[in-house]
């Protein structure tokens, strides 16, 4: 976990800042806070407006019809400050939690070029993921569909 994944342009998530976000991955990966987020399907904003609404379309994507269940690649850390609104803060500690993104699949791609969910399929891949062995970049390739257009 030394690196984001660059973006089908090039950029990665952490261009503006890479010392902040690779500090907190590697703190997070070494205190060996990993976890498996489980998901049927996620989703995307269409990059353009509908003509019709004039608001961008959710877009689903899932490995199938059946929408089985997966996982996505998991970190959590206990985050001890505030949380919430100025007007309305929640006092720390919370539990938190974030998903790991790679460069987008084809699929993807056309909706979000930037990222995707790194997505776990098999019960060696959440192995292998889960026990800290090396983790190669997945894509879900070719067995991620669009699902559906519309809000």
């Amino acid at each position: 976990m030394g690196h984001a994944a660059p973006a089908a342009d090039g950029r990665t998530a952490g261009d503006k800042h890479p010392q902040y976000i690779l500090t907190a991955l590697e703190h997070v990966a070494e205190a060996g806070n990993r976890c498996l987020v489980p998901a049927n399907s996620f989703a995307e904003y269409a990059p353009e407006p509908n003509l019709e609404t004039k608001k961008k379309d959710v877009v689903w994507f899932a490995l199938n019809e059946s929408r089985p269940l997966f996982c996505f690649a998991g970190i959590w850390t206990n985050f001890n400050r505030g949380r919430g609104t100025k007007s309305k803060p929640i006092g720390g500690p919370h539990l938190v939690y974030g998903f790991l993104t790679t460069a987008p699949n084809a699929v993807v791609a056309p909706i979000h070029p930037n990222a995707m969910p790194v997505i776990l399929t098999t019960e060696e891949e959440r192995d292998v993921w889960m026990r800290r062995l090396g983790m190669r970049r997945r894509h879900c390739s070719g067995r991620c569909r669009t699902m559906r257009f519309g809000s």
